[in-house]
């Protein structure tokens, strides 16, 4: 299973459409994913002053042959990227995304 961080708005749009690529697909070529232990870190660093935000699961079966795990910056970590559009078929689960009070996230339930 494969993460990525989106709004309801994006995700809404996503639907409509009968598939998701996000704003940055353009400039970047890709939809950046996450693994579960890099999740938090992602959400934290890129997400955390973002509201109404939704974690897509997606099943890494269900993904076309573009899915890659490289670094791009340089680091160590390597990161799950789709080079296409993500088919809405390969999302199997959908989850509200919140920070805490101090504006911090924490896995969604049934993640932990």
């Amino acid at each position: 299973m494969i993460y990525h961080i989106l709004n309801r708005q994006a995700w809404e749009a996503a639907r409509e459409q009968g598939q998701y690529k996000p704003q940055a697909f353009e400039a970047d070529g890709f939809i950046h994913c996450s693994d579960l232990n890099q999740l938090l870190g992602v959400a934290n660093r890129f997400y955390a002053s973002e509201k109404d935000l939704l974690v897509l699961c997606i099943a890494h079966a269900k993904t076309d042959p573009g899915l890659r795990y490289e670094n791009l910056e340089g680091g160590e970590e390597l990161f799950p990227h789709l080079y296409g559009a993500l088919k809405l078929d390969a999302v199997v689960e959908i989850l509200v995304f919140e920070t805490d009070a101090q504006g911090v996230f924490h896995l969604p339930p049934g993640l932990s």
